[in-house]
């Protein structure tokens, strides 16, 4: 506020201002307006021949901060502080305006009277609010675009911001419009400071009247956080000195560079979804022959075709002739229905096939719009072309496998989560008797299951398969005649990302006529094991008994000749008497449970080995033995033992004769707790083209004549019973070795 000393002392009269004064004045006392002179007469618009000026001409009474005052109220105010220029809003009864009144207080006739100049300042105050209305948009546009406005002082090194710089700063500058260089400068990012500094100096050593540049650095907010600021600088000169002002704004575009970066990375996933998509775009306008294409055009349309097309644009023709002859209706019709189309938005999608150069054929999936001028006219046809190859070649897959499902005799059945039925093959329906009419969506599985087949799945085939994702085996399920039909089946669950089952697949194959087969199969092979059984019980005392004669006549016959016929004769007998004692075992192999027993490695290798001396290549046999498993496995030991035993008197017998040689045995565990039996030779070995039928009965590898062809086939038969495997290396005159592996068993007590 202005204050304004006494210009008329207390003392004088001034009536002589009263009535020279341009000005209008009021001389007031306590009570109200004791005169006005001609001029307030102008300022409330009132005629000076009408009734005098009372309080009653001022209906509203206000001062600057918008504070309200009745005429009495105002009064006291001015009497309150009689040295003050104030400023007051009037509302009369013909106007309004604004005034500032000084006011001075004087004695008359021994009253105090208080002497008011009024000055209208409306326009003035008018013109302000404007400029303040001005200034006020101007900052709420900084604040928007978070800008604001700077100078440089090249005097005191310092830069001079608008107040809105309060929310691009950070909170420990805040209230600090004025900035030394330097103290700014340590909010720049070490990297971009040396632009900043180079970007200054060019600017401040331009002569260039009204020089403008732009810069756009980064400052480190507290948080470590980076604020890019984008910078206009305005050079100009002043005066004859021509001193250089410095000024300009700074905008914070961290947001706007941030949807910059997005926009930009968009703009690469749409071009990557369009490559990805095998998409491109293609525009015709309908006053030429050219049609512009997008950039994946040619990777459609084979690489050849980037010699026909130039700045974008291919000839019609030219894409014409790559149209598939039989398609070529499809194309014009396409094209003639949207040139003669009237809609405003049109759009219309054809699809036909188009032969590259190298003689691939392509399905193009094209889109048709319209654009059109402000008259309807046609302006050009535009769109997408989708080289939707796969997608065909992938429905025609789909369609196929669909017939194959439709047609196969095994059943296909697909159930939701719920264990519903989604979907049924022709063979499931016929199965369960529905017929191909019947909607069996949302049909529940279980009221066709007999119970037995229902607790198999509930109890045992879902939990397995949510777990595992599938379950193959057997099963018995309920036909719809209620007939229980043995199958083999196949159960997988399908799963959404986040491991949650969505439905599931099942394959099911009838396999009564299998089953029967099997059956029929086992009880030949009993009837057969039985023959085998009884025809060598049967055979055994015969050849007793044959054997029992050799010994009678090697006794009683003293001719050489007759004795070495009655040799060969023995040699046979002997050969036979194996052959049935082996079938023999083999029967009890077929027919004997197992009885599981803590085994003593040890003891059967000893056995083993020491049955085997009287075989002709003992003498030469140097034995390695290791065994790390005694005691320590529980199986049946007979078959062990003849496992073993096979084993070992394969290696002896098929040893080089009259050479040493070194037969290893080893008997350990793999990290599964399997037992390994490891038996190798370094003997005749046994040809490539053989090893595939060693364990195959009555098979031998060799024309030797050594052994009845059964040894290994007893040994594959007691491994299959103990549920392992045998695996066989071996190659000529270098050696073989056998490798048994038995399932992990308990461990036998201590």
């Amino acid at each position: 506020m202005r204050t304004t000393t006494h210009t008329i002392s207390p003392l004088i009269d001034p009536s002589f201002f009263f009535e020279k004064s341009n000005d209008p004045i009021f001389i007031f006392d306590n009570d109200g307006i004791v005169d006005a002179n001609n001029a307030v007469f102008d300022l409330l618009l009132v005629d000076s021949l009408s009734a005098p000026i009372t309080k009653n001409n001022f209906l509203h009474i206000e001062n600057q901060k918008g504070e309200s005052f009745s005429f009495t109220d105002f009064l006291q105010e001015l009497y309150a502080r009689p040295e003050v220029m104030q400023t007051f809003q009037f509302i009369t009864t013909n106007t309004s305006f604004w005034a500032e009144i000084s006011t001075t207080k004087y004695i008359k006739a021994e009253n105090e009277l208080l002497f008011s100049i009024w000055r209208n300042v409306t326009n003035q105050k008018r013109s302000r609010k404007v400029d303040q209305n001005k200034i006020k948009k101007l900052e709420d546009a900084l604040a928007m675009t978070n800008s604001v406005t700077w100078e440089y002082i090249e005097e005191s090194d310092c830069l001079i911001f608008s107040k809105s710089s309060f929310n691009l700063f950070p909170k420990s500058m805040a209230g600090n419009r004025i900035i030394s260089l330097p103290e700014y400068e340590k909010l720049i990012h070490p990297d971009d400071l040396e632009f900043f500094r180079k970007t200054r100096k060019r600017i401040s050593e331009t002569s260039s009247e009204n020089f403008v540049d732009t810069i756009e650095y980064r400052i480190i907010r507290p948080d470590g956080e980076f604020q890019y600021i984008y910078a206009t600088t305005k050079a100009a000169f002043i005066g004859a000195s021509r001193k250089m002002r410095l000024h300009g704004t700074m905008q914070d575009v961290t947001e706007i560079n941030k949807i910059e970066k997005e926009l930009n990375k968009s703009r690469e996933q749409l071009s990557d979804a369009i490559s990805i998509a095998n998409l491109t775009t293609w525009e015709l306008d309908v006053k030429s022959d050219m049609m512009k294409v997008g950039s994946n055009f040619d990777e459609i349309f084979g690489t050849e075709i980037g010699t026909l097309i130039k700045d974008n644009y291919i000839k019609v023709d030219d894409y014409i002739g790559m149209i598939y002859p039989d398609d070529m209706h499809t194309y014009f019709i396409g094209l003639d229905k949207a040139i003669n189309s009237v809609e405003d938005n049109y759009l219309d999608f054809i699809e036909y096939r188009i032969q590259r150069n190298d003689g691939t054929m392509k399905n193009i999936f094209v889109s048709i719009k319209v654009r059109k001028d402000a008259y309807g006219n046609h302006l050009s046809h535009y769109g997408t072309i989708q080289d939707i190859t796969d997608i065909r070649e992938t429905t025609a897959e789909k369609d196929r496998f669909s017939s194959i499902m439709s047609t196969t005799t095994d059943l296909v059945i697909m159930l939701d989560k719920n264990h519903k039925f989604i979907y049924l093959n022709q063979a499931a329906r016929k199965f369960y008797g529905f017929s191909p009419e019947d909607d069996i969506n949302g049909f529940p599985s279980k009221l066709l299951m007999s119970e037995h087949s229902h607790n198999v799945f509930e109890e045992e085939i879902f939990p397995h398969v949510k777990e595992k994702g599938i379950w193959s085996g057997e099963n018995v399920i309920q036909r719809y005649d209620k007939e229980l039909i043995p199958v083999s089946q196949v159960v997988i669950s399908h799963k959404s990302p986040d491991g949650e089952v969505e439905y599931y697949s099942n394959i099911i194959r009838d396999i009564s006529e299998q089953k029967e087969t099997e059956e029929n199969l086992r009880y030949k092979n009993k009837e057969l094991d039985t023959f085998v059984y009884k025809a060598s019980h049967d055979l055994r005392g015969p050849v007793a008994s044959l054997m029992g004669l050799y010994n009678i006549v090697k006794n009683e016959i003293e001719d050489e000749k007759s004795l070495e016929y009655f040799e060969l004769y023995d040699s046979q007998i002997n050969r036979l008497n194996d052959i049935i004692l082996t079938l023999i075992q083999l029967t009890k192999i077929k027919e004997t449970e197992i009885n599981r027993v803590p085994i003593d490695f040890s003891e059967i290798v000893d056995s083993c080995i020491n049955s085997f001396t009287n075989l002709k290549n003992f003498q030469f046999i140097n034995f390695d033995i290791n065994i790390e498993v005694n005691n320590e496995y529980n199986s049946d030991k007979g078959l062990i033992t003849t496992i073993l035993q096979n084993l070992i008197e394969n290696a002896i017998k098929y040893s080089r004769y009259g050479e040493r040689g070194d037969v290893s045995i080893e008997l350990t565990k793999n990290s599964n707790n399997d037992l390994l039996i490891k038996v190798e030779d370094h003997g005749i070995g046994i040809q490539q083209k053989a090893q595939k039928d060693v364990f195959n009965m009555f098979y031998r590898a060799n024309d030797s004549g050594i052994g009845s062809g059964l040894g290994l086939y007893i040994l594959k038969n007691a491994v299959d019973k103990l549920k392992g495997r045998v695996t066989l290396l071996s190659e000529v005159n270098v050696g073989t070795t056998f490798v048994v592996k038995l399932p992990a068993e308990e461990v036998a007590d201590a």
